[in-house]
């Protein structure tokens, strides 16, 4: 199918005169058909087997209330200012009328990971009822590395687990971010994904998280978010 966003590579240039900024849709190729053999490929691949395929639907999930809309907002401005007691409360009942996104929220004030990113102080983060929530939004938590494949997937990667692992890594965590500088020292700077040969670093995705700007070497790819887009950073 096609994208839903074209992906699109930007080409930065910046001295002291100006900052230039170019975005160049990439060009994507559907995969052509294979080559016709005149082998009889339908004849064969009914011989394999002529069972009828059974199709699965997943329930379309109902729109939001505005009343429902209303308490997550309220909870999520509650939150950017530090009152997750006051958030937790306008989460709980959007919960209660249906909405798994409360479930989502209640869990955040009480994980751990959010109270540490957000600094919180004067209250006591409780990972055991952060699970408990983000079990009933529908969301299983793991400790430690989890593996599929050849792939692990892991919140925090220690300097060992880089060192040692053989594997590809996906990490969270460090909320990397791109800075783009120019004359008067204006600048933007936006969430982005970091990507080495041997690791995947997740942009963060909470509007509570800060950025971190880390020089980027020669063999990382940038992928900023901007715009509803992912745009590659030269």
């Amino acid at each position: 199918g096609e994208l839903a966003a074209p992906v699109k590579e930007m080409t930065v240039a910046i001295d002291d005169a100006k900052l230039e900024v170019e975005q160049v849709a990439l060009q994507i190729t559907p995969a052509s058909a294979p080559p016709e053999t005149g082998a009889p490929v339908l004849a064969e691949v009914e011989s394999i087997s002529s069972a009828p395929v059974q199709k699965t639907f997943e329930p379309i999930k109902p729109a939001l209330s505005a009343e429902v809309v209303g308490l997550l907002g309220k909870g999520d401005i509650l939150m950017k200012t530090g009152d997750l007691i006051i958030a937790r409360q306008f989460y709980s009942r959007a919960f209660q009328m249906g909405a798994a996104e409360g479930a989502l929220g209640v869990a955040k004030t009480y994980d751990p990971t959010v109270f540490a990113e957000m600094k919180v102080q004067g209250i006591t983060p409780d990972a055991e009822k952060a699970a408990e929530w983000y079990e009933k939004a529908g969301i299983n938590t793991y400790e430690g590395i989890y593996n599929i494949s050849n792939v692990d997937f892991c919140h925090d990667p220690t300097e060992k687990l880089l060192t040692e692992n053989v594997n590809f890594i996906f990490s969270g965590h460090l909320h990397p971010g791109v800075r783009i500088s120019g004359k008067g020292k204006q600048h933007l700077q936006f969430p982005c994904f970091h990507i080495t040969e041997k690791m995947l670093i997740l942009p963060a995705f909470s509007k509570f998280s800060g950025l971190s700007f880390a020089k980027k070497n020669k063999q990382a790819k940038v992928f900023a978010i901007i715009n509803q887009s992912i745009v590659l950073i030269k």
